[in-house]
């Protein structure tokens, strides 16, 4: 299915995608209740943008890819399986929840510094691409990951925040080799289990 114009799932709205495809050709804006269970939900290849204005986005397989994605007002993300893949910028500020315990968050494309992360969030599997820097924004940022960390950008500057690997289970952490004194893979990093890490 494609969408042209601007995607607007209203408050009292339900919008599930299940067994088939959607692209849109516009910005997308939840304000109800949104899921995803399989297949995929493309704003990425039009450079659009997902945000969740206090509504819930809940996440049980499929991918959904874009090139922002912005939560506000309250608005939930809840991931369970599945894929999200960002290009761009990941915006998830106070009274906002980002919550993930099953699935992988994709730090995709060649976004290079210009990319933001702002936010608390709990991933469980992260993977960044070579030319993709999710440069946190703030010094109170936090991102925990609850499985594995592949990192294939050996430029990734993440000078701010903190990344703490919370799993219990064993965790495998990759990261590209970077330059001594270039680059900072983790400004702040707690390993909260060590005898999980492969």
């Amino acid at each position: 299915m494609y969408l042209k114009g601007k995607t607007i799932n209203n408050a009292s709205a339900n919008f599930t995608i299940s067994g088939a495809s959607v692209t849109s050709h516009d910005d997308a804006t939840n304000f109800g209740t949104m899921s995803i269970s399989s297949l995929i939900f493309d704003l990425k290849t039009a450079n659009k943008k997902f945000t969740i204005d206090g509504g819930t986005f809940i996440q049980t397989g499929g991918t959904i890819s874009s090139k922002d994605m912005e939560l506000k007002n309250g608005g939930t993300y809840s991931q369970s399986g599945g894929e999200v893949q960002i290009d761009h910028d990941l915006k998830v500020p106070p009274g906002t929840t980002f919550a993930a315990n099953g699935g992988t968050i994709h730090f995709t494309g060649a976004a290079g510094g210009g990319a933001n992360y702002t936010g608390n969030v709990q991933f469980h599997n992260v993977l960044i691409d070579a030319g993709a820097d999710y440069n946190s924004d703030n010094n109170s940022d936090n991102i925990k990951i609850s499985d594995n960390f592949i990192n294939n950008n050996p430029n990734l500057d993440n000078d701010k925040g903190m990344v703490t690997f919370n799993g219990t289970a064993p965790q495998t952490i990759y990261s590209a080799s970077t330059l001594p004194g270039s680059n900072t893979t983790f400004q702040n990093l707690v390993v909260s289990n060590p005898s999980g890490v492969t």
